[in-house]
């Protein structure tokens, strides 16, 4: 058995597990590349792009400094704001058309 499948568990030195396997795959880069050809064979190729998303997403969080934090949050937060704005003109230009409709199919 290879020693990259075995369990660090005392007394189960020689046992081989899935989590190991799993993680062999995950972590070599040729063998994750055959493991998606599978998935994607059995309709769930998704399923390892959202690990490895949530992956690098984690270790780029983790690299990133409380100003770089900090300067994220107030971009999120303009961007919100923006949104928002743009929602609402949005809605005032809805009703200005309405009104115009309304104005235009009523009988005078």
């Amino acid at each position: 058995m290879d020693s990259m499948f075995t369990n660090s568990i005392p007394g189960h030195e020689n046992r081989e597990t899935n989590t190991t396997r799993l993680t062999l795959i995950l972590n070599d880069p040729a063998l994750r590349l055959l493991f998606r050809e599978f998935l994607r064979e059995t309709l769930c190729e998704e399923n390892l792009s959202f690990w490895l998303d949530v992956r690098e997403f984690g270790l780029t969080f983790r690299a990133l400094s409380d100003k770089t934090l900090d300067n994220i949050r107030e971009t999120l937060a303009a961007a919100y704001g923006k949104r928002e704005e743009s929602r609402k003109q949005k809605e005032i230009t809805s009703l200005v058309k309405l009104t115009e409709i309304q104005e235009y199919t009523m009988p005078s």
